[in-house]
């Protein structure tokens, strides 16, 4: 899967249509039964028939932390050293930083719950699709979602079904 970098500078990002180009030519090599068992595991284990319904678009700040090396407590490593988005340090004491990371994790539970927003409501991917808080900060300035890539993302989940209904089709007639 192609990752975007997160990045204002206009030069440095991948234009969506590379990046569509990109996965799709993944999904569809057509040169060994390897690529369906590859479909199959991203369908099953990795995507979406097992994975479990994520209620926020990211976890940051809420079940997941950085710990720089001076044991400052980030909600993700893309916003390390933005001093807005410290939480607190190791030495603060159990208690405190107990204290400060629920305190953010209540914050934090506002601005990423899928159901406060109006387009996810609406979505028939609403639990399984993901979405960066932190990129959209240093993006935009805010971590509310842009919803730009939804569409995309529909696309490409209806592309990985279809794909890997093609492939079983396929190999129930050989």
């Amino acid at each position: 899967m192609v990752t975007p970098v997160v990045s204002k500078d206009p030069s440095l990002a991948l234009p969506k249509e590379v990046e569509e180009l990109v996965f799709y030519e993944y999904i569809q090599r057509k040169d060994s039964h390897f690529e369906l068992d590859e479909l199959e595991n991203y369908i099953h284990d990795e995507m979406i028939l097992n994975r479990a319904p994520m209620k926020y678009f990211c976890d940051l700040g809420i079940n997941s932390y950085t710990v720089t090396t001076s044991g400052d407590v980030y909600p993700c490593q893309l916003l390390v050293n933005k001093k807005v988005f410290k939480i607190g340090n190791i030495t603060d004491g159990k208690e405190i930083l107990n204290n400060k990371l629920k305190f953010y994790a209540s914050k934090q539970k506002e601005v990423v719950d899928k159901s406060k927003y109006e387009q996810c409501k609406k979505c028939y991917l609403q639990y399984f699709c993901t979405s960066c808080p932190a990129s959209n900060y240093l993006l935009n300035g805010t971590m509310t979602p842009t919803f730009s890539e939804c569409e995309t993302n529909r696309q490409n989940i209806i592309g990985i079904l279809l794909e890997y209904v093609s492939h079983l089709k396929k190999e129930n007639v050989e």
